[in-house]
Formats: structure tokens, sequence, C-alpha cells
């Protein structure tokens, strides 16, 4: 039971077996008393018309009934109004299905205590030829002090009458069953709703017009006449139960439409307003406007015996009623204003009102002593203790404990291989190889306890792709069967990644408190999802070697799925697919890993793969880089990532540019349509079509711009993750020191947009000022700025930040400070940052000590890794390869070639990056000065002057290879001789 009902003030029942409608119901003043109280007018089905008076509160007396009188046929409609031309007082119309009655009610004295009488008056009666379906009322043509009636037949006619004559009958056009119908003053026209489900406006103008030729009188029984033509229409999808029209003060006049699912708020003109979506069946409504209000409330009555109580959208109360109601109408009762009255399809009427009953149970006094102070303070700070104890509990603790209590587990189940058939689909671009691999992974979720609205959503980094990235799941019970869900993973765009790691994130809620929690889980791809197996290549321009404690693994073992025909123990090669071409050697006669290939970023993914699987093959094996770590190949990327941006940028504003000049000529053009006297366009025309086409073209560029980028800080991101990797190697960088590094380099970035230049400066400025700094301690009054980090005019100043920040690195200063490591610790000189100017600078020395590394090299090691040292510097040209020079080359982005970006050349001599071309200069091609009627230059160079991406690109030199000259190197005189067993050794 609902403590939210409504309160019945009155009500009247006379029999159970009358039965009414819609439109049966008429409040107002019909006994024009006025006095401000409204009557009650009931009609029924039976021909019986009561007309109330309400006065008692709950029930109905002897004299509230006015009146009560048979009719001879069914009351279909009731409605009040000034029906009469000759007087202004309010009549009663009533409709039946032959018939529209319009009567008056008289109050006649009695005499002594006989109470007064009420009679029931016929002013006049039009007949009618067709079955009448339901009418309206209202001022048509603008008429005063009087109104006229609209009856709608069941075949589709309106019938006019004015008093007691019969103005006009028009047929309404597309008619398949009556629909409701309403007057709208505003506009002078009726409103419906058809049997296609639109509402319709018809003008009372064209119907007065609309006579047939034929005739010059109007009649009833006309069969034929000129087609109506519609106002505006407005589609509904849906059939209307009924229309209403509201005049809002000091506003705009407003129709309201319920449907069967929605209740839609229409302006005169036809414009939707705005929709409630209803979840209910709607019986009936009525709207109405509060006082010194703008917006418009509604009482919806629904089948399942409620009442809402809407203002615009919102739902501001809910009652619920004894009865569903058929009708439901405001009014005045004997002084109470607002009063709801309802009727249900029983005949029976009543009056309520919105509230709740107030309890008149109270509370007793309780006996019980008062509390004391004394022992709510105890209590206080015993409580105060706890919540301290639990702030202060180790965080491994607590995560223990929030393990302990998880409700779901998330397990990622891999295959060891590929599909045999890819799923890929047309989607993916094609490759060279044939279609693009493809990998299913199944996802299963084991449930600990009940959670509901489990939600699965799948990331992976781009280029590549999952057939379905989110999976919704209603509830998981314990005792329920494992859900088990497929997902299969393929590139999905032409070129390689710098992930292979996808998460997968399930968000859920506790089923007995209904808190959100989330579960994740990770797992990583294999690279034979983006490679194919290729002969190996002897001699590649970007090579990274990676020296191990023991022996090398033969390759075959390791690379089984990547094995082909000139593949050996020593030698493997593969293909990334949209990408570049890797080898990886081994060496007979040391233990060393040789990782080469035509594209600096091809390294990354190849080299780590390279290290998960010989630790997975044997935890005894320890790796390092032996190497200088350069940035010779990592400027390059650095400089073309923000070549980019800031052409985008010069995209961007030429666009905008554009833009504001295509709508100052559509409004030159407007003004020129609408002058009463005509004037030459002076080209308008023709600019406006050049400038069109010139807005297409900028547009084609800043998609093209927005995938170079996307393509471009991917191959930042393997350069960067590259050279993190070889730092930790070389240094010997904890995880937490390598992870740190990540984060300032911002490795992780996986939007373009976010802006990787700024964002890097202005952390490896904070890092050089902190624990990098000379000094070994940050700047402890320095005021961090609050401003946003701004896209800088050049990175020459990033560079010398990067390598400042590595050489700190490489001379014993350490990311985080440990109390355990010694401060006056020498520094690490077995590691040298190069520069592109003063690159092998530092000569590599093993017999140095390490300072914080912790380790302390016997003397023969030192020994002998200085003698190996020292023939590999023998072998290994310090300086940089020698390259030839060539000039920038700038290329629109429908001429540059996607091979440029993946296994283009990087290198080129000029750090600074060119400047984005002048705005100004490029806007003079199109000038708005054509408009005053100047001469207007040729569209065509202006329009295929798209704005350039800057690519600068550096061709590099044949150069031999540093490791050929040594001969124990390659011992077969044949590359590609598989019977020799080290045809593959370095």
């Amino acid at each position: 039971m609902s403590l939210f009902k409504s309160i019945e003030w009155w009500s009247a029942l006379h029999s159970s077996d009358e039965e009414c409608d819609f439109g049966c119901l008429c409040v107002g003043d019909i006994t024009n008393a006025h006095d401000g109280s409204e009557q009650v007018a009931v009609g029924n089905y039976a021909g019986l018309l009561r007309i109330y008076s309400p006065s008692k509160d709950n029930q109905a007396a002897a004299n509230d009934l006015l009146l009560e009188s048979k009719l001879a046929g069914p009351i279909l409609q009731l409605a009040s109004g000034r029906y009469v031309s000759v007087s202004k007082d309010v009549h009663l119309a009533v409709l039946q299905p032959r018939s529209i009655s319009v009567y008056s009610i008289d109050i006649k004295k009695g005499a002594v205590d006989h109470g007064n009488q009420a009679v029931l008056n016929k002013v006049y009666e039009h007949k009618l030829e067709r079955t009448s379906a339901n009418f309206t009322s209202g001022s048509f043509g603008g008429v005063r002090e009087k109104e006229l009636i609209c009856v709608q037949s069941m075949d589709g006619t309106i019938s006019i009458f004015d008093s007691e004559n019969f103005v006009f009958m028009r047929f309404i056009p597309g008619f398949g069953m009556p629909g409701p119908l309403a007057y709208c003053a505003g506009t002078d026209s009726f409103l419906t709703v058809s049997s296609n489900r639109q509402l319709e406006s018809y003008s009372y103008q064209v119907l007065a017009v609309a006579a047939s030729s034929k005739t010059k009188e109007e009649s009833q029984s006309v069969t034929s006449g000129k087609r109506i033509k519609v106002d505006w229409q407005l589609s509904l999808g849906e059939c209307a139960l009924d229309i209403r029209v509201v005049t809002i003060p000091s506003a705009a006049t407003v129709i309201m439409v319920l449907g069967e699912r929605n209740l839609y708020c229409v302006e005169e003109s036809g414009q939707l307003k705005y929709m409630k979506k209803l979840g209910y069946s709607p019986a009936c409504f009525y709207p109405y406007v509060p006082a010194e209000s703008s917006s418009v409330n509604c009482v919806v009555a629904t089948h399942s015996k409620q009442l809402l109580v809407y203002e615009g959208i919102i739902v501001k109360w809910a009652t619920l009623v004894d009865d569903v109601p058929v009708h439901v109408c405001l009014g005045n009762i004997s002084g109470n204003e607002g009063l709801i009255v309802t009727l249900t399809d029983s005949c029976r009427v009543s009056c309520s009102y919105l509230g709740t009953h107030p309890s008149i149970f109270s509370l007793p006094r309780s006996n019980a002593r008062e509390m004391d102070q004394s022992a709510i303070d105890k209590e206080m700070l015993a409580v105060n203790d706890r919540i301290r104890k639990l702030h202060s509990t180790k965080k491994d603790d607590i995560i223990s404990k929030n393990r302990d209590n998880e409700d779901i587990k998330v397990k990622i189940d891999m295959p060891p291989t590929i599909d045999r058939v890819s799923v890929s689909g047309p989607d993916a671009p094609p490759s060279v190889e044939g279609q693009v691999p493809s990998i299913t992974v199944q996802i299963m979720l084991k449930a600990l306890r009940r959670v509901n609205n489990v939600s699965v959503m799948i990331h992976v980094d781009d280029p590549l792709t999952c057939t379905q990235n989110h999976i919704s799941i209603p509830s998981i019970a314990e005792s329920d069967p494992i859900p088990c869900m497929t997902v299969s993973f393929f590139l999905g765009k032409e070129f390689s990644p710098a992930s292979l790691k996808f998460e997968v994130v399930v968000h859920y809620q506790q089923s007995g408190s209904g808190n959100p929690r989330v579960a994740t889980a990770a797992a990583e791809l294999p690279i034979t999802l983006v490679s194919w197996p290729h002969d190996p290549i002897k001699t590649m321009q970007h090579k990274v070697t990676l020296e191990s404690n023991v022996r090398c693994v033969n390759l075959l073992d390791l690379f089984s799925e990547l094995t082909s025909a000139d593949a050996g123990p020593h030698c493997v090669g593969l293909k990334l697919i949209h990408g570049a071409t890797a080898t990886i050697l081994t060496s007979k006669s040391s233990n060393r890993y040789r990782v080469q290939s035509d594209a600096y970023q091809g390294l990354w993914l190849v080299t780590k793969d390279l290290l998960r699987r010989i630790r997975n093959y044997s935890t005894s094996h320890k790796i390092t880089h032996p190497q200088p770590v350069t940035f010779d190949e990592i400027y390059p990327v650095m400089d073309r990532h923000f070549q980019l941006r800031m052409s985008r940028l010069s995209v961007h504003q030429l666009l905008d540019q554009r833009a504001k000049q295509f709508r100052a000529i559509q409004r030159r053009l407007l003004t020129r349509f609408k002058d009463k006297t005509p004037r030459p366009l002076n080209c308008l025309d023709t600019l406006l079509e050049g400038t069109y086409r010139q807005i297409q073209a900028l547009a084609n560029a800043c998609g093209e711009n927005a995938y170079m980028l996307l393509m471009s800080n991917v191959e930042l991101l393997c350069s960067l993750r590259l050279v993190i990797l070889l730092t930790k190697l070389a240094l010997s960088l904890s995880d937490t020191e390598s992870e740190l590094l990540e984060s300032v380099l911002c490795i992780n970035l996986r939007d373009a947009d976010m802006g990787w230049e700024e964002t890097v400066e202005t952390s490896i400025s904070a890092l050089l000022n902190s624990v990098l700094s000379k000094r070994g301690k940050g700047d402890e009054h320095r005021v961090a700025s609050t401003a946003p980090p701004e896209i800088p005019n050049d990175i020459s100043k990033l560079k010398d930040s990067i390598k400042t920040m590595f050489d700190r690195l490489a001379s014993g200063k350490r990311l985080i400070l440990s109390s355990s490591r010694e401060s006056d610790a020498g520094p690490i000189s077995n590691i040298s940052v190069g520069h592109p100017s003063t690159r092998g600078d530092k000569k590599l020395n093993f017999a140095t000590t390490r300072g914080g590394i912790g380790e302390e090299p016997t003397t023969q090691e030192d020994v002998d890794n200085e003698a190996f040292l020292a023939d590999i510097l023998k072998s290994t040209p310090v300086s940089s390869v020698p390259r030839k020079g060539q000039s920038d080359i700038l290329k629109p982005p429908s001429e540059l070639e996607f091979s440029e970006l993946q296994t283009g050349d990087h290198s080129y001599n000029d750090p600074k990056p060119p400047k984005s071309p002048d705005i100004e200069s490029s806007m003079s091609n199109l000038s708005l000065n054509a408009l005053g009627g100047e001469e207007i230059r040729d569209l065509k160079s202006v329009v295929t002057d798209e704005p350039s991406i800057f690519i600068s690109k550096q061709v590099l030199g044949a150069t031999e290879d540093p490791y050929g000259a040594d001969e124990d190197l390659i011992e077969s005189s044949s590359f590609f001789d598989n019977t020799a067993d080290d045809t593959y050794a370095m």
C-alpha cells in the first residue's frame, strides 16, 4: 500500500451497469452562477445526463445532484461554451451518434424549504446525416463573443455549425479512422492525428474556401469536394489518445499530444519542442499552466491506477487511485481550486486532491536514563583509534585483503598458434603476403560470489583491433557455468603496432551492497600475429647487439614458428606486416645476439620478443647491452612527429579561415538575392565554388594528416621503448627506475593529440632539477607553474634535455635515491650516451667500479672484458656512419607514400624543423577583395594548393657492415649455404 495516495474529497456512483468513455465528463460553470465555482456534468452510453454540484466531503448528498435527465440515444461527448449567438451565457453541448444538441440549465428557486430546481432546456439541435465520432469548439475564423462547433464523423468529414446555422462540410484527405480533434486559436486551424500516425494541421480559411464548384449551397449530403491541403505535418509514429491546446500567459501557445507510449509538446508551427517517453500505458491526460508560471504541467492517468504529475518532462508527484480513469480534468469545486476530477468507465465520478494522511502515532517517551557524555567520549576515542590503526596498516596487507575479497576472477586463454583461417574479414587492410592473420583468445570469468551488471571491456592499441570490445552479462553466480567469451585480434591499419599487449577490464556490482568493483587482466599477443617468416638478410642498416653470460641459444628452438627455407640455428628472419624486415643473428665465438632491421622502429618488437623468449627458455641467462645508447635514429623520428603536429595546426588554421570566408560569401549572396532590384553577382558564385573546393581539399588534408600523425606516434613510441630497454640493460636499472623513465618519456601515449613534446619537456625539466641535478637535490623552494604546457616552436631544447638526462644517468645519477646506495659511489663509465655531434667520445671501460649497481667484478673478469672490448673496437667504427646530404623534401599528403614513414631513412643533419607556412600569404590567393567586383585569379591553382605536411628525409649512403670485417663473424663463403653449420654465425 502506497503512502502517496490521492485523498478522495467527493465521489458519486449510481449504478454498476452503466458505461462511459473519454469525453463523457465536462467541468465548468454550466449553471452560470458566476461565483467562481464549477459544476460537473457526466453522460453515459445509456443516454443519462447528470449534473453535480459537489458540496459535501466523502459522499454525495441528495442535493449535490442538480439534474438527471434521460436523452434519446447514447451520449458520446460533452462540452461547455458560448454556443448561442444571442446570449453570453455558458451552454452545454451534447454529442450523440446522429445529432448535436445545445442545452441551457436554468436554476429555479424553490418555495419554502423545497430547495432550488434545475431545468434542462434544449436551445437548438442539428441532425447529422453521418455517424459522429467527436467534436471540438472555438472561435473559428476569429469571431468574437461566441463559439462555433466542429463535428468529426466516422467517415472522415467535418461539419461546421454556427449556433443554429449549418456552415459547411469538408472531407479530410487520407482518412482511415477518426482521431482526436482540437482547435488552435493562435493559427485558426484544426489539429488531428491521421491514420498514418501524423499530427496534421488544417487551416479554417482553407477549409472555408474549398467549396465544390458544382454547387454554391452547402449541404450535409455532399459526397465529393476539393482536396484539402494540409498546413504542416509532424510524424508521431504512433496513434494519439488526446490532443489539447494550452495557452501560456506571456508565452507562445503549445500543443500537447498524448500518444500510446510518448507525451509530445509541439509548437504552433509544427516544430517538436520536447518529447517524454513513457514507461507505462497511459489512459488520459490533462495539461494545465500553474499560476505565475510559464511551464506546462500535465496530469497523466495510467492503466496501472496511477496519477502522475509532470512539470515538463520531470515527474513531480505520483499517486495511486482506486480505479483506472478514462477522463481526468481539474476544477474549482465549492471554492476548492485545483481538485482533480476523474471519471471511470463505470460512470463513477470523484473529486480528489494530492497528499498524505498525517500519522497520529507518536513515539512514547523512553524510560531509559539519559546518555552519559563521558561514555560517549570514550566510545568516540575508541572509534578514532580503530580508524587510525586501519590507516596505518601496510599497503601490502591492504592489497592482500582486497585480493582475498575479490568477487570475480578473470582468466585469459591464449592459444599457442594463430588461427589457421583468418577471421580478419574484408575490413582489414590487405598485405602483399595475403590476408592478415588473426588469433582467437578465450576470456573466462569465474565468480566467487554472485555479481550483477557485468561489463567486459577489451582494449588494444592501434593498429590492432578486435572483433568485439564490449560484452555485457546481466549477472553471474558462483554456481553458474563459467562464461567463456571468444575474441579475435588482427591488424586493422596499414602499419606495425608499438605494443602487443591487450587489457581486459571487468566492471560489475556486488549483489548484496551494490557497490561497483573492477577486475582487470592483461596478456601479450604473439609476434606472429603481426609478422611473416622471411629469409634472413646479411647486412641491414639499424642494429642492436645484446650480450649474454652463457652460450647463445639455438634460434630454431626459440623461433620455431618463424623458420624459413634459409633459416638456421644462428639466423632467423621475419617481416612485420605493413612494416620493416628484421633478422636475428647469433655469434659463434662470443655470447652475442644481434637484431638488425631496415627501419629503426622495426627493432623494438623483435628485440623485446627475443628477450622474453630467452628468459622463458632459461632463467640463468643475463642479458646486457655493451654498446653506447645513441640517438641518431630517434632524433629524426621526433622531428617528423613534431613537423606533423605543426602541419596539423597550419591546416586547421587555414581551414578555419576558409570556413569564415565561405560564410561571408554566403551572406553576401543572400543579400544580393533578397534585393528587390537585382544586381550583378560579380563572380561571387565562382568564388563560392572555389572556396568550397578548397575547404574539401583542406578537410581531406586534415584526414590524411591525422592518419599520418597516428603512424608517426606509433613509430615514436617504438623508438622510445627501444631506447629505454637498451638503457635498462646497459645501466642495470631497476624495474622502478625503468618505469619512472617510461613515465617521463610518455611511452604509454595512446593519443597523438595529447602533446608529446611539451609534456616530455616539462617532465624532463622537473627531473633534471630534482634527482638528476648536479647537486643531487632539487630546488625545494621552486614553485611549479600552473599554466598548461604549450607546443614549442622547435624541439632543439627537448633534444638537449633528453641528451642531458641520459648523460647524467650514465655518469652515475639515479632516478630514485636509496639509503642503501652510498652517495660517494663512483660513476658508471662503461656506458656513453651518444649525440649526433659527439657520438663515441667516451671509451667503454669495464675495469672501473660501477657506482650504485652493487656489483664487484673480479680482476680476471675485468681483464677478459677489457680484451673483449678492445677486439670489438677494432672491428666496430665509433664515429657515425657517413651519409650523403640532401635537402628537405616537402610533399602534400596525397603524394606522401606509406613506405616513407615505415621504412624510409630518418637521418638528416638539420635538427630544427621548418616553420609552418604563413597563413596570411596562403590566404592571398583567394581573398575577399573580389567581392567588390575585381578580377578573380585563377582558382585552379588555389584549389590545388593544399597545405603540405612536412616530412624531412635524407638518403643514407651505402655503408659496409661494421661486423663484416671480423673473420670470426662469417666463416662460410656462401651466406645462403644451409649445409654449413656456421652459415649464419656472427
